[in-house]
Parts: structure tokens; sequence; C-alpha cells
């Protein structure tokens, strides 16, 4: 495969982060949440399953990222980011580059 099939296979890859439904996801792991409304820009979860704190976990609808403000000063990302973190995958995953054939 040569550099612009990488180059496309990465941004298949940027363009499934960006339509994945992350709130759903992240809905299904922390229930509870706050600010779900159409007046607001992020939603804010009760429940963090990154850090164990209340309040730290917001998910941005502009988008589609998340940020947990608990986890030693701060992480975020896409959905990648999210299951290496919420599943104990981060050793596994370095980042999506890992699979994307060169």
């Amino acid at each position: 495969m040569n550099k612009i099939d990488s180059i496309i296979n990465r941004e298949e890859i940027r363009r499934l982060e960006k339509e994945f439904d992350l709130l759903s996801y992240m809905k299904e792991k922390n229930n509870t949440l706050y600010g779900d409304n159409n007046n607001s820009n992020y939603v804010m979860f009760k429940n963090c399953c990154i850090c164990g704190h209340e309040h730290d976990l917001v998910y941005f609808k502009d988008s589609n990222r998340f940020k947990c403000f608990g986890a030693n000063g701060g992480v975020d990302g896409t959905i990648v980011d999210y299951i290496k973190l919420t599943d104990g995958m981060s050793e596994k995953i370095n980042s999506m580059d890992d699979y994307v054939i060169k």
C-alpha cells in the first residue's frame, strides 16, 4: 500500500471518530447526566468512569469529544481515547495509527 492509501485510511478513521455517537456510548457507561438539552453545547455526567469523581466528565456536542477534568490534570479526546481510558486498552492501543495499513 502506498503513502496516499495510508493517508486516505487515516482520513477515514478520523471521519468515523467524528460520526460515532459518543454521547450515547457515554450515557451507557456513566448513566446520570446534566445539561442534555438543546440550549447547551455540552453534557456533564454525574459520575466519571475515568477518574471516579463526580461532575468531572463532560461531552462536547459541537466536536463529539469528551473531557475528564479530574484525571491527573485532565484527559480528553475522541471515542478511541475514551475506550482506551475506560476499557483498559491504553497499553494495547497506542493510537488509531496502529490500525492504518502502511
